[in-house]
């Protein structure tokens, strides 16, 4: 059994009004042909995938951001969120901004946490704690 769902093209993304695992599989064929059936799409050159380069997003964004800012604002920033304290403070303009847009919350904070475990990374402490590169 075939089914065929309606999409729509839009800017590279391909919207399929379905459900279950038919949506599953619609989504699939469309995203392997790509934009113009040229082929599979890939993810952005500026997502790093490494531990390592997620290490070093959080550690520019500690030195950066000004004012400085805690573990969970460290996230929001590499995460791409978009309260308000985070175009107060410009946050988006910093280069690792929503570099991370692709993993969870709890992964990154899980990464910002074994930095300050294994000293990559320093609390001020307090009520407020900010982060501080070691």
């Amino acid at each position: 059994v075939t089914f065929t769902f309606p999409c729509i093209a839009q800017a590279g993304r391909v919207l399929v009004l379905a459900t279950g695992a038919a949506k599953a599989d619609a989504v699939a064929r469309a995203g392997a042909a790509g934009p113009g059936g040229r082929g599979a799409r890939r993810a952005p050159a500026e997502a790093p995938a490494t531990a390592t380069g997620l290490d070093a997003a959080i550690l520019e964004v500690v030195r950066a951001a000004t004012p400085p800012v805690g573990r969970t604002r460290a996230v929001e920033i590499l995460r791409g969120g978009r309260s308000k304290v985070i175009g107060q403070y410009s946050y988006d303009a910093l280069r690792e901004y929503g570099a991370f847009a692709h993993l969870h919350a709890a992964d990154v904070m899980h990464r910002v946490d074994a930095m300050l475990q294994a000293g990559s990374l320093r609390s001020t402490g307090g009520r407020f704690p900010k982060l501080t590169a070691a």
